[in-house]
């Protein structure tokens, strides 16, 4: 449940960034514009130690980082004013904000040349990145196609190549490879609320998750079609309904169905898709989305956006399945959204894909 109100907390947030994206398919809309408050963290292979960088967007010229290396007990989070110019990121200020250390410097000149980098790497892929086929991506034609930017870079040892892709928030980095394998790695990505920041200069990597309860769902029971809102759930004995729109499958599993108000949320009818997977794709202080697990199937009236979610406070991996049908008056959408353990998901597909009407 928590899941699902933060996700359509960040519905509401968001709809203002992303009423500006275009149609799908046009490299431009690779790009869309950052809102204030996007993040994005990135495990970041380039230092012997495991460490995670991060950059947090205010504004257009106001941006929050961050360095995180746990074995090292390094933490530096630096606030950054600067001015965009000729594609390039002048820093003209920087606040530190935490405790300096006296070896913390290295850390300090990374993040300083880090931002302008992030900065200066889109803009070059905006103008000359090349668009990738979606054979080598398998990205659906409801999103645009993944861009991809190789230049040379000393400091990573040579050529490296960045992936970008329109969902992920911030500087719509992917991911950033060398000629030794991957050097920067999305590993959390999401949007602070007013205030809220410290959910993003407090990050730490996540546990591994825990071995979720055993569930096997028993065979052969009649099913019955409830429909909520239009969209047709079948559920069979096992499910019990607490409310007109939310039923339970004892501890393992859930399905809430809500409306989204398109013109009250500002999201656009055109894109809509791209839209919901990059509002659907945001981690919250209770959730945590994997990045990379997000698949995204159907048509543009009725389409599945299925992420992995991992929970902070129960230590287990859910699978989130969220089934998006667009009214016929093309005014709302309804969002039928599934969370079980993925476990249980992986040992029950067939059931559980029946449920939703995969």
């Amino acid at each position: 449940m928590r899941l699902l109100f933060a996700c359509l907390f960040a519905v509401a947030a968001l709809g203002s960034v992303v009423a500006r994206e275009g149609r799908a398919g046009d490299r431009a809309d690779a790009f869309p514009e950052a809102a204030s408050g996007e993040y994005a963290v990135y495990r970041d292979k380039s230092w012997k130690e495991p460490t995670w960088i991060g950059f947090l967007q205010y504004d257009g010229n106001t941006w929050g980082t961050v360095i995180v290396s746990p074995d090292s007990g390094v933490r530096v989070s630096i606030l950054f004013s600067g001015e965009p110019l000729d594609g390039k990121l002048v820093l003209v200020g920087q606040r530190i904000l935490t405790e300096p250390g006296k070896d913390d410097i290295v850390y300090v000149n990374y993040l300083m040349r880090m931002l302008p980098a992030m900065f200066e790497w889109r803009e070059a892929a905006r103008s000359a990145g090349k668009a990738v086929d979606r054979k080598e991506t398998g990205r659906s034609p409801l999103l645009p196609r993944a861009v991809r930017l190789t230049r040379e870079d000393a400091s990573f040892g040579g050529a490296v190549s960045l992936t970008y892709e329109a969902e992920v928030p911030a500087f719509n980095l992917r991911s950033l490879f060398g000629k030794a394998g991957a050097i920067l790695e999305l590993a959390r990505s999401g949007r602070v609320s007013a205030g809220g920041d410290d959910a993003f200069f407090s990050f730490s990597p996540r546990s591994e998750p825990r071995p979720a309860a055993a569930f096997t769902a028993k065979r052969g029971l009649e099913s019955d079609v409830k429909t909520v809102d239009g969209v047709d759930l079948r559920l069979d004995e096992q499910w019990s309904m607490v409310a007109d729109n939310t039923f339970f499958l004892g501890g393992t599993a859930m399905i809430v169905v809500d409306t989204l108000d398109l013109a009250f949320l500002e999201l656009p009818r055109d894109g809509l898709p791209l839209s919901l997977l990059r509002v659907f794709g945001s981690s919250s202080p209770v959730a945590w989305v994997e990045p990379g697990s997000a698949k995204l199937s159907g048509t543009a009236d009725r389409f599945t956006i299925e992420n992995l979610v991992f929970d902070p406070d129960g230590g287990k991996m859910n699978r989130d399945i969220k089934t998006c049908v667009v009214t016929a008056d093309g005014k709302r959408c309804v969002v039928a959204s599934l969370t079980v353990s993925d476990d249980a998901y992986l040992a029950n597909r067939a059931y559980f894909d029946a449920v939703v009407g995969r």
